[in-house]
């Protein structure tokens, strides 16, 4: 195939000829010559080259903000062209773009950051020239691969308070006097009581035996509820779904190596419902939905609140991650305490999103005092009926979550 430069020379080439000949003029009509003879010698076909293009091994799943080094090796045959042009399709980012020498076996190698989603590479498009780039030979490789990549595990710690526990035994203070470890409340001796549990500092000071009991360690449930409407599509580097998804996920691996059972329902333009489950295997299936999620629909906080009420136990811990700008996200909030469930809200702030993103002018700054005071109010409101914290982006989860230590008692020593 010609190139659009071999058609640009040809123009010119022919636009003074025909002009010579019009004008009858010879040194105008002698132009033309050489740009003919560079024509009929560089038209010399590229030979039809046949390739074969190999992609290095990708891992199968990767955590959002990490890189990857992605390999190709490019195979020629059937020709020897002057120059290539290889181009790969990347998801993420700009194409990756190579204009190497012609040789036999070429090994190309680059970089890629990774967003939480899918990570699609491929196909492969590769261009052959001839020395003056005036003929090319084109050919693709349809062979693409995919990378799974999974929110931001974080290390967190939070603490729960959930009247509701199963009969199952595990680490858990479930805030009920039975055999355990942590401190629960002193009484008075019963008969039959052992005698290790006596406070004895307590029965010199009250004159009668005092005994300790301690929170009887059992595994409770929680639901993570996570909004991916279209409010959380604010975010350039990255958007607020991805802040809500990586506490999700941080969140949920916490409580399950804690012995929780763990669920979560997700609303965007569909609700998504995952029962509470225990495994390793039901924590990487979280990941994979996490993934696979996207701002969409405008569906209302209540809403969701309404369909977890109904499919959540009584008392199980409820952990809202939204930005919380529903209008109605109070009602939703009343709507799961009147159900008899335990209600924590964990608010990645919008605005710290954008602010990270604009320009800081005296008017930005007065904006966002304006909405900062409109978002303390509507906290003030929140923390009357429940936890609620309001994250602001630029410090990390586990220092957020702290602001939920009180439900966490520690060991006195």
């Amino acid at each position: 195939m010609y190139s659009s430069k071999f058609f640009s020379v040809l123009g010119i080439a022919l636009g003074f000829f025909v002009l010579g000949i019009l004008l009858k003029l010879p040194p105008i009509l002698f132009i033309s010559l050489p740009l003919m003879m560079y024509l009929i010698l560089s038209s010399r076909g590229c030979p039809r080259t046949e390739f074969s293009v190999e992609r290095g091994e990708l891992p199968a799943r990767m955590l959002a903000g990490d890189s990857t080094k992605i390999t190709l090796r490019v195979r020629l045959s059937g020709g020897n062209p002057h120059c290539v042009d290889i181009r790969e399709t990347v998801s993420t980012g700009q194409d990756a773009y190579f204009m190497v020498r012609g040789e036999p076996c070429l090994s190309l190698h680059y970089e890629r950051g990774v967003k939480r989603g899918f990570l699609e590479v491929g196909p492969t498009a590769i261009c052959a020239h001839n020395f003056s780039r005036t003929v090319f030979f084109t050919a693709e490789c349809t062979d693409t691969a995919s990378v799974t990549v999974l929110p931001r595990v974080c290390p967190v710690r939070i603490g729960l308070s959930p009247r509701f526990t199963t009969s199952f035994h595990g680490p858990i203070p479930s805030r009920r006097a039975g055999i355990g470890e942590e401190f629960y409340a002193l009484r008075a001796y019963l008969p039959g009581d052992e005698f290790r549990m006596v406070n004895w500092k307590a029965t010199a000071r009250e004159g009668v035996l005092i005994t300790n009991e301690f929170e009887a360690e059992r595994v409770s449930e929680a639901v993570i509820v996570i909004d991916a409407s279209k409010r959380t599509e604010i975010g350039m580097k990255k958007s607020l779904l991805d802040y809500e998804l990586d506490a999700a996920a941080s969140i949920a691996r916490f409580l399950l190596a804690q012995g929780h059972r763990v669920g979560a329902f997700i609303y965007s333009d569909y609700f998504h419902w995952m029962s509470p489950g225990t495994t390793h295997r039901h924590f990487v299936k979280m990941l994979d939905v996490f993934a696979a999620i996207s701002p969409a629909g405008f569906h209302r906080t209540q809403y969701a609140a309404a369909y977890v009420s109904a499919y959540a136990r009584s008392g199980s811990q409820i952990i809202i991650i939204s930005s919380m700008e529903d209008p109605r996200a109070l009602d939703a909030v009343l709507d799961l305490r009147r159900a008899g469930l335990q209600v924590i809200v964990l608010s990645p702030s919008p605005e710290s999103i954008e602010w990270q993103e604009i320009d800081h002018t005296r008017y930005s700054e007065a904006a966002l005092a304006l909405l900062q005071k409109e978002r303390r109010l509507t906290f003030s409101q929140l923390n009357a009926v429940c936890t609620a914290v309001d994250w602001d982006v630029s410090y990390p989860l586990e220092d957020i979550l702290k602001k939920v230590e009180p439900w966490i008692r520690t060991r006195k020593r």
